[in-house]
């Protein structure tokens, strides 16, 4: 997948409420009127949403992006003969499916081979088809030559031999569709709109008042509490939920100095809702334990998985991050430091 676009990232902010029309309308003339700044830059520090809810509209914009992508897949799939309407509309929902529950959503592609719904041959026919059909579509439109949206008709030739031609009969469909076709019919498949992903972003933000949406796999939600006895001590809870992979470790480390420059250098994770945690990570938060340490601060854990506990001893970190059993455990240890 490629960039985002910008009318992507527009439209799911119009569709879940975080920019209206006059917002918008604003954001398009600020970008022509500079290419430097990006669409999220002008979002930002324009002041029109906060920078937690732009993860959440970048995390929702690449699934609107990413499915519309998809969606071209299976018209052309089903265009063509590889696959039913009702089998590739089946497979679309398990997309749907797994973003809503706030996973990694698998692509297209790779459900309907693993599913047995295509074998690989035919896969790559359709790859090749659509590469074909898009390549001639870019040299038309460099020519300026006008762009057909229906395949040409094609008529059945009566033998010259045959004194009193008849009409000719339909012609069977293809069991192996022809991939140089120039343009396929795209069938009416119905399209997908963000209703169910926007539930799921908005019922998190709801539910958690300082919740962020770091990535697909990564989920964050921000407690504070304060020491019985020590008023003057807040200690920043942080609730995690989802896996901490090595494509988000850079978003997680500047997430997280953010909070410790923001919330304080008290800071505990709540690692139960934690399901894996790559190496890079776990540096990461050894790094960020540090910085707490030279602000007279620390960075604690509990609810650490065996597995997780493994990967911190097999780091060498045991002795910068602390573990403890409970929520209780770990804000009471805060009163002796």
């Amino acid at each position: 997948m490629g960039q985002l676009d910008d009318q992507t990232i527009l439209d799911v902010a119009r569709k879940i409420g975080f920019l209206n029309d006059d917002q918008i309308h604003e954001c398009v003339e600020l970008r022509k009127e500079s290419d430097d700044a990006s669409l999220p830059d002008i979002l930002t520090q324009g002041g029109l949403i906060t920078p937690d809810q732009l993860r959440a509209l970048l995390v929702a914009a690449r699934f609107e992006q990413t499915h519309d992508e998809d969606l071209a897949l299976a018209a052309f799939a089903v265009a063509n003969g590889f696959i039913s309407k009702v089998e590739v509309e089946r497979c679309l929902k398990l997309q749907e499916a797994d973003y809503a529950m706030g996973d990694s959503f698998p692509r297209l592609q790779e459900i309907l081979l693993n599913g047995n719904h295509i074998n690989a041959q035919q896969m790559q026919m359709i790859l090749r088809a659509r590469a074909q059909i898009e390549a001639t579509r870019v040299q038309l439109l460099a020519t300026g030559a006008e762009i057909p949206t229906k395949p040409p008709t094609r008529r059945h030739r009566t033998p010259s031999s045959m004194e009193k031609p008849k009409a000719p009969e339909p012609a069977p469909a293809p069991e192996t569709p022809a991939p140089s076709l120039p343009m396929p019919v795209q069938p009416m498949i119905t399209r997908r709109t963000i209703t169910r992903p926007q539930t799921y972003v908005e019922d998190f933000l709801k539910k958690h008042k300082d919740g962020a949406i770091l990535a697909e796999t990564l989920k964050v939600a921000i407690r504070r509490t304060k020491l019985r006895g020590k008023s003057d001590v807040e200690l920043c809870i942080i609730d995690l939920f989802g896996s901490i992979d090595d494509a988000i470790v850079r978003t997680w480390e500047q997430y997280l100095a953010e909070v410790i420059e923001r919330d304080g250098p008290r800071m505990i994770l709540n690692c139960e809702g934690l399901t894996a945690v790559a190496k890079s990570a776990v540096n990461s938060l050894a790094v960020a334990a540090k910085h707490c340490h030279d602000r007279d601060g620390d960075l604690r854990l509990y609810g650490v998985s065996d597995k997780f506990k493994k990967a911190i001893h097999d780091a060498g970190h045991e002795a910068i991050l602390r573990i403890y059993d409970s929520e209780r455990g770990v804000v009471m240890s805060y009163k002796y430091m």
